[in-house]
């Protein structure tokens, strides 16, 4: 019972900083928009923009305290209720024509329960980044009326690489991982590098990229992720909708799952990720992806899914969104659970979250996961997990 007190303590002092943090920051936003009688220059300070985005999750696990009985080395006995935060500063500077720098330092507290119940899928994707660090730092040159875009520095992969209208943002639409980005791209969360964007007609581009995966940029030459990819943009119906294909290698060193002496092994994978406006208010998903089946637990997976806009209930700015997908576990991976008696199964995850639309700076999201034959064991125990995003963005 003590315990119970002392989380609920915890939990609320992390939410109410959150919040006073927002609040604090919404009032200088305002101070500083109305201050025009500093004697600045105002038309040099226009080029700066401050930003400030700060995500809570308290996610709660039920059913998952006998899955240590029925999936030998599993890592808890007890059903888990845990708080993730991360916050996140930037500055953005429009420097010359075409050219902008940007900047953001990322501050998290807690690792959620991607441990426990994080599977092969992932529970919370904002949680994969354990420490305080410079996230992003990069500038950008366009060109040619804005058709060539060259951006260079530290980025954010999943951000320019299988993206998606409906998945692919964890602070405000899905938390899942494999509803974020495909689990079958072995991408770095960060990393040095360079990306070149083309956009040859309104509804062709293309999209290249090589970054360091070895955590230091003097390793790029070595220890590198590289990516190409091609995005059409047909108007079905006369409604938006994006349909991307891609490519990658990372040439880091990967061990062999049946052979660990083999630590030298490179990976490389494809697939496709598709959005599509049905109406104005619902848009539709697919995602697929595959890579190599020796090196990596989930060797294929496919998610699909929907979000629908408020607009029908008189909620224009609140979203209803749902995804199921799944993992699909590689032959040497499934090997190496029979040799612990474990009877396999792709794993599979459901999600579902209503975003409530508060104010222009803040959102709150429940949520809720269902995940079945969790981290590929058929017997392991459906567990379902109960969530509550607190959202702010300045």
């Amino acid at each position: 019972m003590r315990t119970i007190h002392k989380n609920t303590r915890h939990v609320t002092a992390v939410l109410a900083v959150v919040v006073w943090a927002c609040t604090i920051g919404v009032g200088f936003a305002a101070d500083f928009a109305s201050d025009e009688k500093a004697g600045l220059d105002q038309e040099f300070f226009d080029r700066f923009d401050l930003g400030f985005e700060a995500v809570s999750v308290l996610q709660s696990s039920v059913k998952n305290n006998h899955n240590y009985k029925r999936v030998p080395g599993y890592p808890t006995k007890h059903d888990r209720t845990k708080l993730q935060t991360i916050a996140d500063f930037s500055l953005e500077a429009r420097l010359w024509q075409g050219a902008t720098a940007f900047f953001s330092y990322e501050l998290v507290e807690g690792s959620g329960l991607n441990r426990q119940v994080g599977g092969l899928t992932g529970v919370n994707d904002n949680a994969k980044a354990y420490d305080n660090k410079f996230a992003e730092f990069w500038i950008e040159q366009s060109l040619f009326d804005e058709r060539l875009v060259v951006t260079l520095g530290k980025l954010d992969v999943g951000a320019y690489f299988d993206a998606n209208a409906v998945a692919n943002d964890e602070r405000g639409q899905f938390l899942s991982n494999q509803f974020v980005n495909s689990p079958t791209i072995d991408m770095p969360d960060y990393g040095y590098g360079v990306r070149i964007g083309y956009q040859a007609l309104e509804w062709l581009s293309f999209n290249v990229g090589v970054l360091e995966d070895g955590h230091k940029w003097a390793n790029i030459a070595k220890d590198h992720f590289s990516i190409a990819e091609i995005a059409f943009m047909p108007q079905f119906l006369e409604r938006e909708g994006t349909y991307r294909f891609h490519v990658w290698h990372n040439s880091t060193d990967h061990e062999k799952l049946k052979n660990a002496a083999k630590n030298n092994e490179s990976g490389s994978g494809f697939g496709l990720s598709f959005d599509q406006y049905l109406t104005d208010d619902t848009c539709v998903f697919a995602r697929w992806g595959r890579q190599s089946d020796d090196i990596y637990e989930v060797d294929d997976s496919w998610s699909v899914g929907f979000s629908v806009v408020g607009n029908p209930w008189n909620r224009p700015n609140d979203v209803f969104a749902m995804a199921y997908g799944r993992g699909g576990l590689s032959d040497d991976y499934r090997d190496q659970l029979r040799d612990d008696d474990i009877r396999t199964a792709d794993e599979g995850r459901m999600e579902a979250y209503y975003s409530f639309y508060i104010n222009e700076y803040f959102t709150i999201s429940p949520d809720i996961q269902v995940v079945h034959n969790l981290t590929g064991a058929q017997k392991a125990n459906t567990v379902t997990i109960f969530g509550l995003r607190l959202h702010c963005k300045l």
